[in-house]
């Protein structure tokens, strides 16, 4: 009997009784087809942004023909990625925090970063590093995020093909580096903000 455990790829079953080749070929692709759903999920938070934001446009201009009036306060509507977070958290069952990263990435990486979209769309990156290099990426310039973005996604997919799976803090080290690489001045600049909001200070 031969069960299909996913569209990627057939396994006998029970598992324990294939070879070692079969069982991590199907992890494998158990693997990829997790790091799609992630890419599904990146871009869903992508597309709710883009919804919301039709939605209060079209609500506006509504409120525009039937008269200033009519119109909502600034302080009684929550922006495109607030009402895609609030969703999420609801949809996935996220905290606020996760579901905020999760909106920043998404329009991150399908608005300004095509080389990781294009990584994180063929299953190639997992969801979590996805999400820690675009949130990232989204405090550099435009003027050199495309140089960055290209050195640190290369760097993370050899390390992965290698077994070597980056933390919060390398993601961070090596963006870091690449900036200043790219922009000595900005990345000072960057420090010195980083220094300020760490400091302590005692009366």
């Amino acid at each position: 009997m031969v069960t299909t455990t996913s569209a990627l790829f057939a396994v006998p079953e029970p598992l324990g009784m294939v070879d070692m080749e079969a069982v991590s070929e199907a992890a494998r692709a158990a693997t990829l087809a997790q790091n799609r759903a992630g890419a599904t999920r990146l871009e869903a938070a992508h597309v709710l942004v883009d919804q919301f934001a039709r939605s209060a446009q079209a609500q506006a201009e509504q409120a525009d023909e039937a008269g200033a009036g009519s119109r909502r306060p600034a302080y009684a509507r929550l922006d495109p990625e607030a009402r895609a977070r609030d969703h999420l958290v609801a949809a996935c069952q996220l905290t606020c925090w996760h579901a905020a990263r999760l909106v920043t990435a998404g329009t991150q990486i399908h608005r300004r970063l095509p080389r990781l979209r294009s990584t994180v769309d063929r299953g190639l990156l997992p969801e979590l590093l996805a999400v820690d290099i675009a949130c990232r990426l989204a405090e550099v310039s435009d003027a050199i995020v495309s140089a960055v973005e290209d050195e640190v996604v290369a760097r993370f997919t050899d390390d992965l093909d290698g077994g070597d799976r980056p933390t919060r803090n390398a993601v961070d080290s090596a963006i870091d580096d690449a900036v200043e690489r790219h922009d000595p001045a900005a990345a000072q600049d960057a420090a010195a903000a980083a220094a300020a909001t760490r400091s302590v200070r005692f009366r």
